[in-house]
């Protein structure tokens, strides 16, 4: 950074200014930023998002940009009325229902004649993040109408004759094409009322448009976090970040501190001010803003060398048109949330929306550097992505049938069946065989579980969530990582100690293993199964003895038949060899598919697993019995020895 001290002394009165009066604040509630209090027009209370205008420029971040309400009074002495401006509209606002989102509104062209209102203008919402309510219906108005007879879907407004000409109102054309004959009428307007006991008549339109009609706000504007740490909620409108203002002056972006403790770390601030540490911390406040910058120059230039590759780039305007403003939540995990929308052309998806205080970009970058680079029927396809600013999304294609773990975690008869299960395990197994030597780049996931394979109309799986991806040379067959990654439960045991030996796509397979055993038990495997010795068990231990029995498995706890034992056998004894603690013993997942599409009696007996945390009866000994080959044949060789991916 050669001009870093030439940017350092501009910007150090600033920084100074800053600072003394962040430390003032605490001492002095007249900060220039506003606390932001509930107040109130006539009876209705206004709080956030909503706000009150004033003369007060810093009000405005008391709230949403485009919910500014207006308080003056009204034609009765001691009435007021609350205005929202919704170009080229103003309403008046009736009720606003903060638990629920929904704000009740009244044209105010329609309350200057109560005896016959007369509608001027077609409401639109722009971008404001407000939708129409179920409640809601529309009324098509039409005006100076020259038409030879009465039209037969339309009722004829007396009062609103103009000269010879008449008017009319539909209840059936709002959001259809116009009559016929509409050519013979000067203008239409769209009135939005609330649905209720409309009779047909004159009389029952007038009541439905003074009672006005319902809109839905976003309901992501919450600040009950705020709200409970004794502070107000606000907004910038300019950075689109929410503000909480607390009782000492301070703002923060989720919810407020203890007083005493902030008051005593702003007098230790100061004298550090005093003391030259100011300085310190300016440098710091500077390093990580070239640090961001740095970062988010590194996401274009990431952006641009997937050119050839990437799916089309959106802008955060467009993900919130898509999902409605994020009306449907789908799910949440770790690095954000997931909501259904469609694009634009109609087709559904899922948006997956980053949080940016999440690492420092790493999941967007692996999740498109790895499926951009995919394309089979068993790996989710990328259908677009938003980086926009610190905005980050990614748009997958819609799974109408949701995550496996939801089928297979219960403790009644599957619903799948065990035939359906075992095709998604092998469906499973070749996305999985694709990503480690079908592309060009070999991509391991670090992250399979049931929770990451989404299931199609058809219940075809397919391999989600590429956040902790890796990719890496098909010739490499050890990749170096910092950390451990993963999901407890599903990590293989070299991922987290390196004494098991060198992380490769064998680590998947662990998973993949793990999650099939999971599948074929019907259980979590983080769950220790109760035996009828009341000792705790290992979930693999605990299906490895099941296998012993020569006979009805009893999975699922219902009895089975001999088909679905033979293919519970088969998933289990995949399952086995598959988290061996030697990535060495454990098979490619070429072999596994072999494995599961092939004879259950050509199938080798794996050993025991002994990587967990033994049972109370098992902790002298960890053993590796073979089963029997009165009950399984073994064949001559280890799946681990065939095959390289």
């Amino acid at each position: 950074m050669p001009h870093q001290p030439l940017l350092f002394l501009h910007l150090l009165p600033f920084f100074i200014s800053f600072v003394f009066m962040k430390s003032c604040a605490g001492n002095n509630n007249s900060s220039i930023w506003p606390h932001c209090p509930a107040s109130k027009c006539g009876n209705i209370e206004v709080r956030y998002p909503f706000w009150i205008k004033s003369n007060d420029t810093a009000i405005q971040y008391c709230g949403y940009e485009g919910f500014g309400l207006d308080c003056t009074p009204s034609s009765v002495p001691g009435n007021y009325n609350l205005t929202l401006h919704l170009p080229p509209v103003d309403f008046h606002v009736q009720n606003i229902n903060y638990p629920d989102y929904k704000l009740t509104l009244v044209d105010a062209d329609v309350t200057t004649n109560l005896s016959c209102p007369r509608p001027r203008h077609n409401l639109t919402l722009e971008d404001l993040p407000l939708n129409y309510s179920t409640q809601d219906l529309n009324l098509t108005f039409y005006f100076n109408c020259t038409v030879p007879s009465l039209p037969f879907s339309a009722y004829p407004v007396d009062c609103l004759k103009s000269g010879g000409n008449m008017s009319f109102v539909s209840l059936e054309t709002g959001t259809k094409s116009d009559p016929d004959w509409f050519k013979f009428c000067e203008e239409k307007v769209v009135v939005t009322v609330t649905k209720g006991e409309i009779e047909g008549n004159a009389n029952g339109i007038w009541e439905s448009t003074f009672a006005g009609f319902v809109l839905d706000w976003y309901s992501g504007f919450e600040c009950a976090g705020c709200e409970n740490s004794s502070g107000r909620c606000g907004h910038n409108n300019t950075t689109t970040e929410f503000l909480c203002f607390c009782n000492d002056g301070t703002i923060t972006h989720d919810h407020c501190k203890g007083a005493h403790d902030l008051g005593r770390l702003l007098k230790v601030l100061i004298g550090a001010m005093m003391a030259g540490v100011g300085i310190l911390s300016f440098s710091i406040i500077c390093y990580r803003y070239y640090k961001k910058r740095k970062n988010d120059k590194q996401l274009e230039a990431f952006i641009k060398e997937f050119v050839s590759l990437k799916p089309r780039r959106y802008s955060y305007s467009d993900i919130k048109k898509m999902t409605n403003y994020f009306k449907e939540k789908l799910g949440q995990g770790g690095y954000g949330e997931v909501y259904r929308g469609n694009l634009f052309d109609k087709r559904p998806v899922a948006v997956k929306v980053l949080r940016t205080n999440k690492g420092n970009g790493e999941e967007f970058i692996n999740e498109v550097a790895s499926i951009s680079r995919t394309s089979h029927v068993n790996v989710v396809t990328l259908l677009g992505f938003c980086l926009d600013s610190r905005k980050r999304a990614l748009i997958y294609e819609f799974m109408p049938n949701g995550s496996l773990d939801k089928y297979i975690h219960h403790e009644s008869e599957p619903r799948l069946g065990f035939e359906r299960v075992h095709e998604i395990a092998i469906g499973i197994a070749k996305g999985l065989h694709y990503l480690h030597g079908g592309c060009n780049t070999r991509i391991l996931h670090f992250d399979i579980k049931p929770q990451n394979i989404l299931l199609d109309e058809e219940f075809c799986p397919k391999i989600a969530d590429f956040g902790l991806a890796k990719l890496c040379a098909r010739r490499e067959s050890i990749v170096s990582m910092l950390g451990a990654r993963g999901t407890i439960g599903y990590i293989a045991p070299e991922v987290f100690c390196r004494n098991f030996g060198g992380v490769s796509y064998k680590s998947d397979v662990y998973s993949y293993g793990m999650m099939i055993l999971e599948m074929a038990g019907g259980r979590k495997n983080a769950i220790n199964v109760q035996l009828s010795n009341s000792s705790e068990a290992y979930f693999p231990h605990w299906l490895y003895d099941r296998v012993l029995i020569d006979g009805d498995l009893k999975l699922h706890g219902h009895i089975m038949t001999k088909e679905e034992n033979d293919i519970a056998r088969k998933m289990i004894l995949v399952g086995l060899w598959c988290i061996q603690t030697n990535p060495l013993h454990r098979p490619t997942m070429s072999k596994v598919i072999d494995m599961l599409e092939g004879s259950l009696m050509s199938l080798e007996v794996p050993p025991k697993p002994f990587f967990s945390s033994p049972s109370r009866s098992e902790e002298g000994s960890l053993d590796m019995t073979l089963l029997p080959q009165t009950i399984l044949p073994t064949s001559s060789s280890s799946p681990a020895d065939s095959g390289t991916r």
